[in-house]
Parts: structure tokens; C-alpha cells; sequence
């Protein structure tokens, strides 16, 4: 009886291990019939298959979801081509509504502009007049637009530019500067402001007409007159460098003037021509350039020049062959005694220093400014390109300006180098500029040498202070120039003259020299003998 008993026990934990094993189900499993290990991997058997299925459940959500996101892009997508047509359909119409506007607003600008013209024209409105015909050239330009009106405003416009161009005649000649503005911005608006900066011959009479550029300059180039009247009475050397500088000081201190009064309203004038004002400060800095310029030719152009007086009482390449001459008879002969004409070198020299230095600050100026012009000029509204190609200047500009603008628009508004009318008479007076200053500086140093008188109880004199002081004086006349070359040369002299003689001088004072061996020196011991 115990053993059926039992092999019905094993019979049904055999079918339930059976039935768990097919189902999974945990009403089958019989804890008590596994040991601990095999028990933990069916709890984490199970928990992994209930896991697994929730899983499969999510993913098969998911899936449904994605499906019915794809159906609603679908069909968002269809709705955004049907939109993107619509949209493209509008903007079609909206251009082309935009097109017939402008085509009635040109064809009622026409009808105002030869309707008005006339006169505007007749009762002197030439604002009204420019704009009529500004507004016709906009409307032409719009469009495919015939009008047998045409004849009309041209010769309207050939009236309208002859009465501005007399107008503006006659305002220069009355001295009206607000009106000369007024007619210079009217006629660069119908672009005509490049023929009115430069004179031309006009075919018709023969005769010079001013324009704005000289009106502008007639006060610089008075004064200028009146300078070379004052130095033609200059019959002698004495300060004639001073003079010439202070002249020059004077001239460029009136450009400068002149440039800075204008630029607002250059600026304001002139708008189709945007290069105007670089074109008036190449004009001034060539006027006032050239009365450097020619300095050392004043068989061409003696009338006219502030170094053609100068280079007439100071012929510098003599002055020069004169002092080094004189330098080499004072060093080698040990002279005592003063040279006058040496001595003569350093108010020639200052007034060498003066000039230059005017020279180049104003060159740094109008150098400086013409950059300024050209960028500021540069960054303004470009002018409407399309309507200037269409109806340009009907005056015979001059070669030299139209070649001027260019290089202004090319930022390259000054004459550069041995373009420039004083570039030679420059490079001579610096040339000649130095080589005054090597003489002079070797004469004053060796003077100071020559006339050493040591202490015998102090061993010393004063001669490095005054040689030193020397070089201040010489370095600082350089330096006031602003010219990089002359300051390295005059740096250069004083290193040789150290170099050569105060370095000897010195050498002989530290090994115990009463004097130097010079003619004074040597006279002096004979008298005590």
C-alpha cells in the first residue's frame, strides 16, 4: 500500500514537472521538488519570459502608432504641395500686379513730367524741372514705353542743363556760394557733375569756362600771386629760407582751410559723382605741390614759384662744395679760430628744416584726408548705375579729370613718387639738406675739440656737454621734418662724429693728457717753454 502510494506521488510530480515544462504555468511547478539553485532559474526563467511578452506587446502598440503617424504625414504632405502651389500662384500675381503698378506710375509720371516741364522751365522751378525729368528717365527705364512725347523732354532737358549751367555761371561770378551748391547738386542729379568740376574750351566761343573746382581755389591761387609778388622784391639772402617757409606754411595752411570748409558740402552736392571731393583735393594738393615743385628750374617756371626765389639766392650745391672745402682745410690744419662761413651753416639749415617740414606735414595731411575721402566715398549708396549708363553727360569732359576719378575710384587719388611736380626738388633739398648738416656738426664738434681747455686739478672740461647739446640741437631739426630718411642720416652723422672724434677726445683725456695735441695745445706749451 506505501509503495502505490508512493509511485502515484512520483506519477503526479511527473506529470506537473511535465505540464510546467509545456505550459510554463506555476501551478505545475513543485517547489519542494527542486534544490534552491534550480528554483532561483525558473523564478528568473519566468520573470524573463513575462518580460519578454510585455515587450512584444509594447512593440506591437508601437508599431500601430507608427503606422497611423505615417498616414497623417502622408497626407500633411499632400496638403503642403497643394500650399506651396497656392503660394507660388499668389506670388505670381502679386508680381505681376506690382508690375502693372509700376507700369501705370511710369505712364502717369510721363504724362506729369511732359505736362509740367514746360513750365517748370518757363517760371524758373529748376527743382521741379529736375525732377519731372528725373522722374521720365525712371519711368522710360521701367518698362517697354513709347511716347511721342519724347522730343519733348529732351529738349527740355537740353534747356533745363543750359539754364542751370548759366545760372551756375552767374552765381560763381557774383560770389552766391549757397546758390553755386544749389545748381552744382541740380546738376549732378541730371549727371552732369563731372563736367562741371574742371574748365573746358568751349567749341562754340572759344573762351575758358570756370568751373567749380577753380571758383573754389581762386582765393588759394590769389594769395599764392601776392607771395610771389613779395618775393620778387627779395634781393638778398638774409633769412630767404625763413621767408619761403613761413610762405609755405602759409599757402598750406590756407589749403587746409579751404579743404575742411568744403567736404560737407561736396559731400551733400554731389551724389551721382561720388569721387568729387577726391578730385578737389588732388587739385589743391597739386597747386600747392607744384610751388614746390621745379624748385631748381626756374628757367620754365621762375613766375609762380616760392623756391624759385630761394634756389636763386641760395645755390645750395656751391653753399655745399664751399663748406667741405673749408671743413677739410679747418680739420687737417687744427684751426683755433672760428670759420664764419661754417658758422653761416646752421640758420641755412634751420631754414631747410622749416621748409621741409611744412612739406611733409602737409603731405601726411592730404594724404591722410584723400584715404578718408576715398573710403568714405566708397561705403555711400552706389548711384543708380542703370539710368547714367542711359542718359550720360552731354559735355566734353577733359581727359585729365575723367583720368583723375579713375585713379580716385582705384584709391589712388594722389600723384605717387616722381609723379608729383616737387618729387626732384624735394629729393635735392634733402640731399643737399644732409650734407650741410655733416658739415656742420664735424665743424662744431671739432671746434669744441680745438678749443679745450682741461682743469688741471679736476682732469675735465666741458666739451662732451657741448658737443652733446650739439647733437640735440641736430637731431631735434631732423626729427621737426618728419622725414624717416633725413632723422636716419642725421642719426648716422652723429654716430661717426662719436665714433671719430669725441671718442679720441675722451681716450685721450683718461690716459692722463694735459691737452689734445692741436695747434693750440702746442702753441701754448711753446710759451711756457
Amino acid at each position: 500500500m506505501a509503495e502505490l502510494e508512493a509511485i502515484e506521488k512520483e506519477e503526479s510530480t511527473l506529470e506537473r514537472f511535465i505540464l510546467y515544462n509545456l505550459t510554463g504555468d506555476q501551478e505545475y511547478y513543485d517547489i519542494s521538488s527542486e534544490n534552491d539553485t534550480v528554483k532561483a532559474c525558473a523564478l528568473e526563467y519566468n520573470r524573463i519570459t513575462a518580460d519578454l511578452r510585455s515587450m512584444g506587446q509594447s512593440v506591437s502598440g508601437v508599431t500601430s502608432e507608427i503606422e497611423e503617424l505615417s498616414k497623417e504625414m502622408a497626407a500633411c504632405s499632400g496638403d503642403a504641395v497643394k500650399a506651396s502651389e497656392s503660394i507660388k500662384h499668389y506670388n505670381t500675381l502679386k508680381v505681376n500686379a506690382e508690375k502693372s503698378l509700376e507700369l501705370v506710375t511710369a505712364m502717369i509720371d510721363l504724362n506729369r513730367s511732359v505736362a509740367g516741364i514746360e513750365n517748370s522751365l518757363e517760371h524758373e522751378e529748376y527743382e521741379k524741372a529736375t525732377d519731372y525729368i528725373l522722374k521720365y528717365r525712371r519711368a522710360i527705364l521701367t518698362g517697354d514705353i513709347s511716347t511721342k512725347d519724347e522730343s519733348i523732354m529732351k529738349k527740355s532737358t537740353e534747356t533745363l542743363i543750359r539754364a542751370l549751367t548759366e545760372q551756375f555761371q552767374s552765381s560763381m561770378t557774383k560770389n552766391k556760394q549757397t546758390q553755386v551748391y544749389r545748381y552744382c547738386h541740380l546738376l549732378d542729379s541730371l549727371g552732369e557733375g563731372r563736367s562741371i568740376l574742371q574748365p573746358f574750351l568751349s567749341l562754340s566761343s572759344f573762351e575758358l569756362t570756370h568751373r567749380l573746382v577753380q571758383y573754389l581755389m581762386t582765393p588759394l591761387v590769389e594769395q599764392t600771386k601776392k607771395d610771389n609778388q613779395l618775393l620778387q622784391s627779395q634781393r638778398s639772402a638774409h633769412h630767404v629760407g625763413v621767408v619761403v617757409g613761413n610762405l609755405l606754411g602759409g599757402l598750406y595752411q590756407k589749403a587746409v582751410e579751404l579743404v575742411d570748409s568744403v567736404e560737407d558740402s561736396f559731400q551733400n552736392c554731389f551724389v551721382n559723382e561720388q569721387f568729387a571731393y577726391c578730385y578737389l583735393l588732388r587739385c589743391v594738393f597739386i597747386h600747392c605741390d607744384t610751388q614746390v615743385g621745379f624748385a631748381f628750374l626756374s628757367l620754365f617756371f621762375q613766375a609762380g614759384q616760392l623756391f624759385s626765389t630761394f634756389a636763386s639766392l641760395r645755390d645750395l650745391s656751391v653753399l655745399f662744395e664751399d663748406s667741405k672745402t673749408r671743413l677739410q682745410a679747418y680739420i687737417s690744419n687744427e684751426q683755433g679760430v672760428e670759420d664764419a662761413a661754417l658758422d653761416a651753416l646752421n640758420p641755412v639749415l634751420n631754414e631747410i628744416s622749416l621748409i621741409l617740414q611744412h612739406a611733409e606735414s602737409f603731405s601726411r595731411y592730404l594724404t591722410g584726408k584723400m584715404n578718408d575721402a576715398v573710403l568714405a566715398a566708397s561705403q555711400r549708396v552706389p548711384p543708380d548705375s542703370e539710368m547714367l549708363t542711359h542718359y550720360p553727360s552731354t559735355a566734353n569732359v577733359p581727359a585729365d579729370v575723367v583720368a583723375a576719378l579713375r585713379s580716385a575710384e582705384q584709391k589712388k587719388g594722389l600723384p605717387q613718387g616722381g609723379q608729383q611736380p616737387s618729387w626732384k626738388a624735394m629729393q635735392s633739398l634733402c640731399q643737399s639738406y644732409t650734407a650741410l648738416e655733416e658739415s656742420y656738426t664735424l665743424y662744431a664738434v671739432n671746434r669744441s675739440i680745438f678749443h679745450v681747455r682741461l682743469d688741471e686739478e679736476t682732469r675735465s672740461s666741458t666739451v662732451p656737454e657741448e658737443v652733446f647739446y650739439l647733437f640735440e640741437i641736430v637731431i631735434n631739426r631732423a626729427i621737426s621734418q618728419g622725414n624717416v630718411r633725413n632723422i636716419a642720416m642725421v642719426v648716422s652723422i652723429v654716430k661717426g662724429c662719436i665714433d671719430q672724434y669725441l671718442h679720441a677726445y675722451l681716450l685721450s683725456v683718461i690716459r692722463g693728457r694735459r691737452s689734445l695735441n692741436t695747434s693750440r695745445a702746442r702753441c701754448e706749451a711753446r710759451i711756457h717753454a
